[in-house]
């Protein structure tokens, strides 16, 4: 089945609208942790054995490091 450029078109507007629609209930505060989470993500990723680290410092708890639960390797997180 194919979609034809009058239903893309639709479905374009449509995503437009609903993102739009989100931008405008936002709050001053939800927008500045969007903005500091969109500063942060960049550098938090996970190394080649699935800890989750920022800036290549791992991370970890007193129970041990903290890992992604499917331990993938070099991947954003968040």
């Amino acid at each position: 089945m194919t979609l034809s450029n009058i239903d893309l078109l639709l479905l374009l507007l449509l995503l437009f609208s609903i993102l739009f629609y989100s931008i405008l209930q936002a709050t001053e505060n939800q927008i500045i942790k969007r903005k500091m989470l969109d500063a942060i993500f960049p550098d938090f990723v996970t190394n080649s054995n699935g800890v989750a680290t920022y800036k290549g410092v791992a991370l970890s708890t007193s129970a041990g490091p903290c890992t992604a639960q499917n331990q993938m390797p070099n991947a954003p997180v968040g």
